[in-house]
């Protein structure tokens, strides 16, 4: 941060180093003024409001009777130093004074405006444009209102003209205050020094277009009227070129030396550039505007794809999760499967294999009654009841001809076509060739979520008619199962999945997979699983 200014602590110190200062640069404003008179001893181009309206805008309130009184002393002393045809030193203090505290109001709403805002932002700098424009307004109407000033020696014919005046030629001291003010501002909140090549390069920058000023301005008055349009154009290049500030160093620049140029020049000359001067610093502010306001944008652009970053990598890692947790549930649950269905297979299939072998030795008794045989053969069909049952469900458990016959025709054959058919449901599969070569994980996670739509459809569906359909490209397999019920309910569809669809959802999740549910003719299952190679 530039270094602060060191103030003497005792407060009629600081009063008197204020009231001196502001009456020599009151003495310095308004003396230059009278350099550029648009009507002859009646209007000139007023800088010192300018000041007045940053001076109050900056300056803390328990300064502010030292510099009312401080205004209306050099006010005096410019009036007197000029040789005032209308009024002595002394009423043109009394004034001074008046017109500044009736502009207070103003300031001090300004000042609570910018206090809500960062003043490096298109709001502030509009804001301060706004309310300098108004103290002005409010300043001249009052000599306007209660006719002093020049306002007693102007016909009433040509008041308003005189008003409307007076307003316009006061813009460029304003404008240009403001923008100096904006520059303190710049080079009080740089945190580091210039550096010596930007500096080189504006001096540079600064001899070529003040040549060309000099070139222009005075080889012709088409050259002068080229000028005024060809200068606007630095302005806003130097603000999209480099930095905001530029834009407003370069309009200062520019009419820093138009006011040289300018100095004692006739009237209709300074009507001529007045409208162009204040535009300078008009174009100057509200590019330098913009370019904060693209700035503070484009940082909050970059502050939210940072945060969106890091939310991503963070829903990334909580997918990673829990797919790592799907792949362990599915894991869990295949083995579980696998050992109830092992279970079943040499538990309760050898115990009942050894009861259907019973069953033809105890029919050999002779001893038995025929209601002993009756009984006897009611167990035997009971016992190849519960031993297909058995194997069914073995087999529902662990499809064993997925690794004996592969995937294809495990989903085209009598294993799910059956199950349907018992259910009155026809089943229509169409599989590609090639999803036998699929990863093992991925042709168990293919067969599951078959199955599990199978099971919806005899449970749910209220359909007749089912079809699957395969297909495999270069590095996704598709699985879409159709039927033609009733379709999924809205609750379904709203809500989170469950049952049958849960365990579908699981094992995508698990396959790093897509699932897309909708009604068609019925009910529609769509699934996406990658092939990892």
């Amino acid at each position: 941060m530039n270094p602060t200014l060191k103030l003497p602590q005792h407060p009629m110190l600081l009063h008197l180093i204020l009231i001196i200062c502001v009456i020599s640069v009151e003495f310095i404003f308004f003396t230059a003024s009278f350099g550029y008179s648009v009507v002859k001893d009646f209007a000139i181009w007023y800088f010192p409001l300018g000041f007045h309206f940053i001076l109050f805008l900056v300056l803390p309130y328990k300064f502010w009777p030292s510099a009312l009184i401080a205004l209306g002393i050099g006010a005096g002393l410019t009036m007197y130093y000029q040789g005032s045809v209308y009024y002595d030193w002394s009423r043109h203090f009394m004034v001074t004074l008046t017109t500044s505290i009736f502009t207070l109001p103003i300031i001090f709403l300004a000042r609570k405006s910018l206090t809500k805002i960062d003043f490096f932002s298109l709001k502030a700098i509009v804001t301060v444009v706004l309310f300098g424009m108004l103290s002005r307004l409010t300043n001249i109407g009052f000599h306007f209102l209660t006719n002093t000033s020049v306002y007693d020696k102007v016909p009433n014919a040509e008041k308003f003209g005189m008003f409307l005046q007076h307003n316009i030629a006061a813009y460029p001291g304003i404008l240009l205050t403001i923008s100096l003010y904006c520059l303190y501002r710049w080079y009080r909140n740089t945190p580091q020094p210039i550096n010596s090549q930007i500096l080189k390069l504006s001096l540079r920058f600064a001899i070529g277009l003040t040549s060309l000023i000099l070139l222009l301005f005075f080889i012709s008055d088409f050259s002068q009227n080229l000028l005024k349009l060809l200068l606007i154009l630095p302005i806003i290049w130097l603000g999209y070129r480099y930095t905001w500030i530029a834009s407003i160093v370069g309009a200062i620049w520019i009419n820093l030396i138009l006011l040289v140029l300018l100095y004692d020049a006739p009237p209709e000359l300074l009507i001529a550039f007045q409208p162009f001067v204040v535009s300078y610093f008009l174009i100057g502010l509200l590019t330098a505007g913009l370019q904060l306001e693209h700035d503070a944008i484009y940082q909050t652009l970059q502050t939210n794809h940072q945060q969106l970053n890091v939310k991503y990598h963070e829903l990334i890692q909580n997918k990673q999760q829990l797919q790592d947790m799907a792949k362990e549930i599915m894991a869990v649950q295949e083995l579980e499967k696998k050992n109830v269905s092992q279970e079943l297979h040499d538990d309760l299939g050898q115990n009942i294999t050894a009861l259907r072998m019973a069953i033809p030795l105890l029919e050999k008794n002779s001893e038995l009654t025929s209601d002993n045989r009756h009984m006897l053969q009611k167990i035997k069909i009971t016992t190849d009841e519960i031993y297909s049952n058995a194997y069914d469900l073995m087999y529902w458990l662990r499809p064993r001809m997925v690794d004996d016959l592969g995937l294809s025709a495990t989903l085209t054959g009598h294993f799910f076509t059956l199950k349907l058919a018992q259910a009155n449901i026809t089943y229509t599969p169409l599989v590609e060739n090639g999803v036998n070569e699929l990863s093992d994980s991925l042709k168990i996670g293919l067969f599951r979520i078959v199955q599990e739509c199978v099971n919806n459809v005899i449970e749910h569906s209220q359909a007749h008619h089912c079809r699957l359909n395969l297909h495999l490209f270069h590095n996704v397999v598709t699985l879409e199962f159709v039927d033609n019920g009733k379709g999924f309910s809205q609750s379904v569809l709203a809500q989170p999945l469950r049952g049958g669809l849960f365990n579908i959802h699981n094992h995508m999740l698990a396959l790093n997979g897509n699932l897309f549910l909708s009604n068609e003719e019925g009910a529609r299952v769509y699934v996406e699983l990658p092939i990892i190679r």
